[in-house]
């Protein structure tokens, strides 16, 4: 067996690990293809991890997963685009709370990885549920409600093209 780290900011998050090396091929030449290797791998994470570094800081508000009035107006737009042409059903529920980190994150550990959280024109949080009918919605409608979170469903959704 055969293993190199992947550092980033001088940790390390991962290792590549080569389980299948016979013996005869540990040699100095391989030792640097490994290297080689490792150091474009970890160049490419790094570069990888700087994109989304600089997208995180673009997109959401932040330290959370709140998106930004722009990113989630358009995800509206798109969501109700789909309900109208392919009858793809989505919620918007409005956040009625004093927006704290501890409110943002109690909403965001009571949505799935497909829905989103975000701000409007009017700098109220709202969460988008896809593929979530009214009455499906009243199910995080209650367990935000057991986290002391008042949501109510957005009925007539309105949207600036």
């Amino acid at each position: 067996m055969f293993g190199a780290p992947l550092l980033r900011q001088g940790e390390i998050f991962a290792v590549i690990l080569c389980y299948q090396v016979p013996f005869q091929n540990l040699t100095l030449s391989y030792r640097n293809l490994i290297d080689v290797m490792t150091r474009l791998i970890n160049s490419s994470l790094d570069r990888s991890f700087g994109y989304i570094d600089a997208v995180q800081l673009d997109r959401y508000v932040g330290n959370t997963n709140a998106l930004k009035q722009d990113y989630f107006e358009r995800i509206v737009i798109q969501k109700e685009q789909a309900k109208v042409e392919l009858n793809i059903p989505y919620t918007l529920l409005h956040i009625r709370e004093s927006l704290t980190d501890t409110v943002l994150h109690s909403v965001d550990a009571t949505l799935r990885t497909t829905d989103y959280l975000g701000y409007r024109d009017d700098n109220e949080l709202y969460a988008l549920l896809s593929n979530a009918t009214m009455d499906e919605s009243q199910i995080v409608i209650e367990r935000l409600a057991q986290k002391s979170i008042h949501a109510e469903v957005v009925e007539d959704v309105s949207y600036v093209e």
